[in-house]
């Protein structure tokens, strides 16, 4: 789960568009209200939350008189202002490649490869496998016992 967020930090007054890895509750709380679309928000795909930051420090920049920084981190729960970083291509291709490292890492659904969000579904213990959905795990659960009784025959 990934949180987009627009930061005023504390005590320096940094402009920081932040992508916190976690929930809302795992954002730091200098978060300031939503004013552009995609703000506190939760992203299962960190390359979406990404892509949301971007274009929120890019319009808070036309906005703001003063620069606009872009940052990814994770608190564990903790205020942690994350460095923020000048807005460039570099820095963009930097963070979408990060989230791209980071989605290829997370868990995938053993029927149709779609990440895995807050809920996981099993086939109560008839496999190892997990789920994206509950369809994903009845599907799965029919092609399997379809397979079975064409090979028992």
């Amino acid at each position: 789960m990934f949180t987009v967020t627009r930061q005023i930090q504390w005590p320096d007054g940094d402009k920081v568009v932040e992508v916190s890895q976690g929930g809302l509750d795992y954002c730091n709380p200098d978060a300031l209200c939503e004013r552009y679309a995609g703000e506190l928000q939760e992203y299962d795909d960190p390359r979406i939350a990404v892509d949301v930051a971007i274009e929120i420090a890019k319009e808070w920049n036309r906005d703001s008189k003063e620069p606009v920084l872009i940052s990814m981190g994770c608190t564990w729960g903790y205020t942690i202002p994350f460095e923020g970083m000048e807005l460039s291509k570099e820095t963009f291709e930097l963070l979408q490649n990060k989230a791209e490292v980071i989605y290829q890492r997370m868990p995938k659904c053993d029927y149709c490869g779609e990440l895995i969000g807050k809920n996981k579904y099993t086939n109560h213990g008839w496999t190892e496998s997990v789920y994206c959905s509950e369809y994903c795990a009845e599907k799965d659960w029919q092609e399997m016992n379809e397979y079975v009784e064409e090979e028992g025959e």
